[in-house]
């Protein structure tokens, strides 16, 4: 965020978020309203005194103060679009890629294979072993 010539209005955090990502999401969206925003996580080079805090809540979003509330309201509504979308209902194209949607599952490795045949051999031999003495 860059201040004004005689600008000195006091930076207050918005939101605490957990990662870069989500920082810099918030940081995006607030721009697009024309509410300026940085966090110091995401940009370090603006706020060279500031660091984050390690944690949850590590990146801080940080706002002028007189634009507090409408960067609440803004975030507030995004997110509430965002929860009223039916995907259903949203053109997203033809994928581009060929990968398959679920993941595919690695192969057993070589070791647990071996083991698990020496496991079952052994279940064999007990059971051969144990059921004539049954008799």
């Amino acid at each position: 965020m860059t201040n004004e010539a005689g600008n000195h209005e006091r930076l207050v955090s918005v939101e605490d978020c957990d990662s870069k990502f989500a920082a810099e999401a918030l940081v995006i969206l607030l721009a697009e309203f024309d509410i300026p925003a940085d966090s110091p996580g995401v940009l370090p080079e603006n706020y060279t005194s500031l660091q984050p805090r390690q944690g949850k809540g590590a990146y801080p979003v940080l706002v002028r103060e007189s634009q507090l509330e409408l960067a609440r309201l803004t975030i507030e509504d995004a997110r509430t679009d965002a929860r009223e979308l039916d995907w259903e209902q949203v053109d997203i194209g033809e994928r581009c890629d060929s990968l398959p949607l679920k993941p595919v599952p690695k192969a057993i490795k070589p070791s647990i294979r071996f083991i698990a045949m020496i496991c079952l051999i052994l279940l064999v031999i007990f059971v051969a072993i144990a059921i004539p003495s049954l008799f």
